[in-house]
């Protein structure tokens, strides 16, 4: 960075970071007086990122929310003089760890020392030894499971860790007056630690698991085990009866339209109380197309990773909307965001380097308020501000709709505070 008077240069990465803000990196401009002058950085060129999804659904809500933001970035760059554009390149780890750490490589051998992704945590898990070795700064925007709520160099996790999250799952429980649970799980890392973590504290709690049901999350059929689930169901009304009773899912989303279908068949379902798992699914494009009704028939209220709405949030989803043709989900804005602060650490060093663009990101985050709000890192590279919101699936004039109906006061314990007063009312 010799030519770059630094002084100037952070003042402008600051000014940036100020202004997202308030619409954007043009907010900047429209916030200060005097835009100081700065000379031509180090960076030029094409800089490679990767974007790596972890399955092809996750794919199709992060590279949209990636290549936003890499717009954004470069149209800023562009109006500020930085002879550089972000070029992001794709890649999908299809469900497996393995080809996760193929394309991380892959990535790797193209140039990239930024990587956005992956969505799943025991993808993060299985590629954390090579990013950390090779210094590749990982920004994941999904990753939450607890297994990774340790001292980790060059990753940051925007996504609140599983330990709030087991907090929330409880409350809404609780809310919803259930005594007896029975529990669905995937065997990844993420959903796996954050079901056992929900068992641990529900149970502590004074609350009964009488059944838990873990699932293969790349299994494409589930006649066998919807059959048990269903006769789990049955005996715990007998025993129980239906109010006392709910069945907690906390699944990736692929196994979801199988296990749905296959549970369909049975009417006892539809008897108790169905809670979801919002932080992995949201409204998930596959669920309105493929299992609709049986979304708005069981109702899964569930936690959501929040977001601060503002004119920022609300372009972006219009953004996206735009470039989809279909809505985003709750977990856009992170992807968004985390292109941004990776822009925004590259900015302040001046040079494509991994390690110095980490020991850049904790002072752009004292600073950046982005599409989804404020973001702060604890010592392990782990989001510790989160917010959370409580949504269900519904059925309004005859379609399926997915709205909020409460948000999390995190600071009164983890109380559920209803948007209309009280619980909507259908079970």
């Amino acid at each position: 960075m010799e030519k770059v008077n630094r002084r100037n240069l952070l003042k402008m990465v600051g000014g940036v970071v100020a202004g997202l803000a308030v619409g954007g990196a043009v907010g900047y401009f429209t916030g200060q007086t005097i835009t100081p002058k700065v000379e031509k950085l180090a960076l030029s060129g094409n800089i490679p990122i990767g974007v790596l999804a972890s399955d092809p659904i996750d794919a199709r809500m992060l590279y949209v929310a990636a290549d936003i933001a890499v717009e954004d970035v470069n149209d800023f760059w562009k109006r500020i003089g930085i002879d550089a554009k972000l070029v992001a390149l794709h890649e999908n780890a299809e469900e497996s760890a393995t080809k996760a750490v193929e394309r991380t490589e892959a990535l790797i051998a193209n140039g990239c020392k930024l990587i956005i992704g992956p969505t799943w945590s025991s993808h993060l898990k299985a590629m954390r030894s090579i990013t950390e070795a090779r210094k590749i700064l990982v920004i994941s925007p999904t990753s939450s499971s607890g297994e990774l709520c340790v001292p980790k160099k060059y990753i940051y996790r925007i996504a609140p860790p599983d330990p709030y999250e087991i907090s929330v799952h409880v409350a809404i429980l609780e809310a919803y007056n259930i005594k007896y649970l029975i529990m669905i799980n995937t065997t990844d890392s993420a959903c796996a630690s954050a079901s056992a973590g929900t068992i641990k504290m529900f149970e502590e709690r004074g609350g009964k698991v009488i059944a838990r049901f873990q699932l293969d999350p790349e299994a494409k059929e589930f006649s066998a085990e919807a059959a048990l689930i269903a006769d789990k169901i049955k005996e715990a009304i007998d025993k129980y009866g239906k109010d006392a009773v709910g069945v907690m899912q906390i699944t990736l989303v692929p196994p979801i339209p199988p296990l749905w279908l296959a549970l369909s068949k049975y009417p006892v379902i539809y008897q108790v109380k169905w809670i979801g798992c919002g932080s992995n699914w949201g409204p998930h494009p596959i669920i309105f197309e493929q299992v609709p009704d049986i979304a708005a028939a069981l109702r899964f209220p569930q936690e959501l990773w929040g977001y601060y709405e503002s004119d920022k949030s609300k372009e972006v989803f219009d953004k996206f909307k735009a470039k989809a043709g279909y809505e985003g989900i709750n977990w856009v804005p992170y992807a968004y965001d985390a292109v941004w602060l990776g822009a925004l650490s590259l900015m302040a060093v001046g040079k494509y380097d991994g390690e110095l663009m980490d020991k850049a990101m904790r002072d752009i985050t004292k600073m950046y308020f982005g599409a989804s709000g404020r973001i702060l890192f604890d010592e392990n590279g782990d989001r510790s501000n989160p917010i959370y919101d409580v949504w269900m699936f519904d059925k309004e004039n005859g379609k399926t709709v997915f709205k909020k109906i409460a948000y999390v006061d995190i600071g009164a314990g983890y109380k559920l505070v209803w948007l209309k007063g009280k619980q909507p009312e259908g079970w």
